[in-house]
Formats: C-alpha cells, sequence, structure tokens
C-alpha cells in the first residue's frame, strides 16, 4: 500500500509539472502580447512580482538545498525591490489609474504554481522550485524584453531596462543551479 501511494504521489507531480509547464508557454505567450500594452505589462509585472515573493518565501522554508535557498533569498530581496521600483515610476508619472493595476493577488496560472509548489514533497520540492524558476524568468525576459521598445511610458521602459540585468542574472543562477544535476525529482 506504501508503494501504491508513492506511485500516485508521483503521478500527481508529473501531472503537476506538465500543468505548470503548459501554464508557462501560455505566460509566455501572454507576456508577448502584453509587452505591447502599458496596461498589460504594470498587471503582469506586479503579478510576476507577487508570484516570485511568494514563491521564495515558500523556498525559504523548504528547500533542502543551500544553493536553492540561496536563490530564494535572492528573489525575495530582487523581486521586492522591483515591486517597489515599479511602484515609484508610477507614482513619478502620476498614473493613479495605472497603480489600479497593480493587485497583490496572483492569476490562475501562478496561483496554480503556488499551490503546486506547496503540494511537492521534500523529496521533490528543489526540483519543483527550479523547474518554475525557469518557466517564470522565461516569462519575465520576454515581457521585459518587449517592453523595452515601447514609447508610450518613459518611467517605466526605464524601469524594464533597469530590471533586465537583474532578471538575466536569475535565469543564469537558475540554470546554473540546474546544471549542477544536484537536484532530487
Amino acid at each position: 500500500m506504501v508503494e501504491h501511494r508513492g506511485e500516485q504521489k508521483q503521478g500527481v507531480g508529473g501531472i503537476a509539472k506538465a500543468v505548470d509547464a503548459v501554464g508557462g508557454m501560455v505566460g509566455t505567450l501572454k507576456a508577448g502580447l502584453g509587452s505591447k500594452s502599458v496596461n498589460a505589462f504594470v498587471a503582469n509585472a506586479s503579478r510576476g512580482d507577487v508570484y516570485e515573493i511568494e514563491a521564495a518565501r515558500i523556498a525559504q522554508q523548504r528547500a533542502r538545498s543551500p544553493e536553492v535557498r540561496q536563490l530564494a533569498d535572492r528573489m525575495l530581496q530582487d523581486h521586492t525591490e522591483s515591486a517597489n521600483k515599479l511602484m515609484a515610476a508610477l507614482r513619478s508619472h502620476g498614473d493613479q489609474d495605472l497603480i489600479g493595476e497593480i493587485e497583490g493577488e496572483l492569476d490562475q496560472h501562478r496561483q496554480t504554481m503556488i499551490d503546486h509548489l506547496r503540494q511537492a514533497s521534500d523529496d521533490q520540492f528543489d526540483s519543483v522550485y527550479i523547474d518554475q524558476q525557469k518557466l517564470a524568468h522565461r516569462e519575465t525576459l520576454t515581457l521585459f524584453e518587449g517592453f523595452t521598445s515601447s514609447d508610450e511610458h518613459p518611467e517605466l521602459v526605464a524601469y524594464a531596462r533597469g530590471m533586465l540585468p537583474t532578471l538575466q542574472q536569475h535565469k543564469e543562477m537558475v540554470d546554473r543551479i540546474e546544471g549542477t544535476g544536484s537536484l532530487r525529482s
């Protein structure tokens, strides 16, 4: 019976990973489209920060690998800073309507990822977190890179350009951790 539970849990993990991957692909597509609209950029950038902060807090508590915990610490720090910079860019421009686009809630895709992170077994947690970080940063880089060519809102464009090096570093950190082969799956 114990083996059956393990098989069942493994199957749920595989389904969750597939759902996260599909959600990541859809999110990246939406990010590409969202990078053409100021409102969509603000909403997606804000929700991305909320996801990263929540996922990092979970990872700080559950990650087994010191590298994954360090990554979570960095995500929490940098995405909190990103959220503050986004708000500052909007305030400096006096954009009350755009400030209203910033929500402290996750969209369905990101909420599902958080749910899967919470449901991951201890042995799978680090791997699930890193898989999600790959997807999330692909989506975020698509959004930010696409928005840097906008001419609608100079303060937001400056914010996006300023965040790109940090986001690229995040992607490189995730790739490096994944490349060590030390994660459990």
